[in-house]
């Protein structure tokens, strides 16, 4: 029997495995380390006839994925460089008491106070709110009384609209 050839390399898959956050630190920590020497390790390496090549000692210094990397290195032990969804400067909160000093609020603490957003367990959901021109937020109920509200006087403007123009078609 012939042996048949593949073009494609051999594939060794390994199961996924819960790691502690110890050992993510420890694995992240080390190839942090590695990718500061090793260029086949770098995001920007280049395979060339020498080898992968990289410029490690660019400012950049691994771009966009290393400084997330990073960033999650930072949290695994325990440092905050800013909020990941933009309301952070990105400098570990030092700006948050020159904005306070200047008569700043913080935008998520505001959020809350006016349910716009809800804490929810570890995650944040975003509640569209109604508010009714007295200023106070509209319930459920009420928003949806409003809603057929509305909605009727659509279709009303809908009925005036075509009865005008089957009037001027007439006329």
């Amino acid at each position: 029997m012939a042996a048949t050839t593949s073009s494609y390399p051999p594939i060794i898959s390994h199961p996924p495995r819960p790691i502690s956050p110890s050992e993510a630190l420890a694995q992240i920590q080390a190839y942090l380390a590695l990718s500061l020497t090793n260029p086949s390790l770098h995001p920007a390496a280049q395979l060339t006839e020498r080898g992968p090549t990289a410029d490690l000692s660019s400012s950049s210094a691994g771009g966009l994925m290393l400084h997330n990397l990073r960033r999650v290195e930072a949290g695994l032990r325990g440092e905050r460089w800013g909020d990941a969804d933009g309301e952070g400067n990105g400098n570990g909160g030092e700006g948050a008491q020159e904005m306070a000093e200047a008569g700043w609020e913080d935008m998520g603490q505001y959020q809350r106070e006016q349910g716009v957003i809800e804490d929810v367990g570890d995650v944040q959901i975003e509640v569209p709110i109604e508010v009714q021109e007295s200023g106070k937020p509209v319930d459920k109920v009420e928003r949806k009384r409003l809603k057929k509200q509305r909605e009727k006087a659509m279709r009303r403007e809908k009925q005036q609209m075509r009865a005008r123009e089957a009037a001027a078609e007439k006329g």
